[in-house]
């Protein structure tokens, strides 16, 4: 480490998530619609105890998060002769609060904490395409950035297949 020889560790965590979501979608035209969005999440990941490979001994204690958003989507729709929507293509965009969200961590005995509560903002594209009524193909791009955190470009690609 300090020295400038590299040290690992592994460890394995168990973590739950818990998310409210709505939103309602608002035809603005035949085709083109906006879609305010609000959510709430919980998320907790137990801490685990591990040992480093120099032997630093490192105690991580459970990790418990708030999050609430805010958010916008605005797109448009490709419909069939029937009206069905068969493709989407849209823009989004909104503000994330984290009210809690902080961990304590020792690596022998030194104290280390990590504080994430603040506010970012996300932004991003994405579509989706329904072949049929069983299957969709959708993909996002998605960047979001504030003061404690930063992520960047993060792309999403998926094919949903309904039984």
């Amino acid at each position: 480490m300090l020295d400038g020889r590299g040290v690992s560790g592994k460890v394995n965590n168990f973590g739950l998530g818990l998310s409210a979501e709505v939103g309602k979608k608002f035809g603005l035209t035949k085709d083109f619609f906006v879609e305010p969005q609000a959510q709430l999440a919980y998320y907790w990941i137990k801490g685990k105890d591990f040992s480093m490979s120099n032997g630093m001994k490192v105690e991580q204690g459970d990790f418990n998060s708030w999050v609430g958003r805010l958010g916008l989507v605005a797109g448009k729709d490709f419909k069939d002769a029937e009206g069905n929507t068969k493709a989407q293509v849209f823009v989004k965009g909104g503000v994330k609060q984290q009210f809690a969200g902080k961990q304590k961590l020792y690596a022998n005995s030194v104290q280390f904490k990590d504080e994430l509560k603040g506010t970012s903002g996300y932004y991003g594209l994405g579509f989706e395409a329904n072949p049929n009524k069983k299957v969709s193909l959708y993909g996002q791009l998605e960047r979001e950035n504030g003061k404690h955190y930063t992520k960047e470009i993060e792309v999403m690609l998926g094919l949903r297949c309904k039984f």
